[in-house]
């Protein structure tokens, strides 16, 4: 039986600037692909997280409200029709993640079209999982609140265990640049060659 590799958080606790020049083109695909699922004048919420970051340009020309509790997005130059909200609470600088019990306070409500969740790792033993109980927390009240939520990730965060599990894998939809035989255990999967739903 193949165990989940152990994540380093070292490694995966990198500055956002420097995470993002890791699996560049994988994570701009994923973002593309998860873009295309957003439809005008929805209200969707954002994660933390470097690939996340990445569907800002792909939304270009729609309405849209985004809530999110990722302050690297206010580096960068959105659409005239989209309308940015940033969470409260407390900052983390190495990740530009806003966590803590105001955040979750809000998020309980606020309700979304759709949600695009990040993710430290996937794994069979822990599904959805990350670091930080505060993050685990954020997303489960998020996936909660959304009408469709989809997880964000590259082949890389497969088979890969860190601390909290935020998510199980069956309760979400999974945009990914590979197909993993973890896919199989999901609510669904896009993949960006596809474009579309697997089911």
């Amino acid at each position: 039986m193949k165990h989940p590799t152990r994540l380093n958080p070292s490694v995966t606790k990198l500055p956002t600037a420097v995470k993002a020049l890791i699996n560049n083109d994988e994570k701009t695909a994923i973002a593309a692909a998860a873009a295309r699922q957003v439809s005008d004048g929805e209200s969707i919420y954002i994660d933390a997280g470097t690939t996340a970051l990445q569907m800002i340009p792909f939304l270009t020309g729609l309405s849209l409200q985004i809530v999110t509790s990722n302050t690297h997005l206010l580096t960068l130059v959105p659409d005239p029709g989209i309308r940015i909200t940033v969470l409260p609470g407390e900052y983390l600088a190495n990740t530009g993640s806003i966590v803590g019990s105001l955040t979750e306070d809000l998020l309980r409500r606020m309700f979304f079209d759709k949600a695009f969740i990040g993710a430290s790792g996937v794994s069979a033993r822990s599904g959805i999982n990350t670091f930080d109980v505060r993050e685990a927390m954020k997303k489960q009240i998020v996936h909660a609140n959304s009408a469709q939520s989809f997880v964000l990730v590259d082949h890389t965060k497969f088979d890969k265990s860190s601390t909290y599990q935020a998510l199980k894998i069956s309760e979400t939809v999974i945009v990914t640049d590979a197909y993993h035989q973890l896919l199989a255990s999901a609510k669904d999967y896009i993949l960006p060659e596809t474009e579309a739903l697997t089911g």
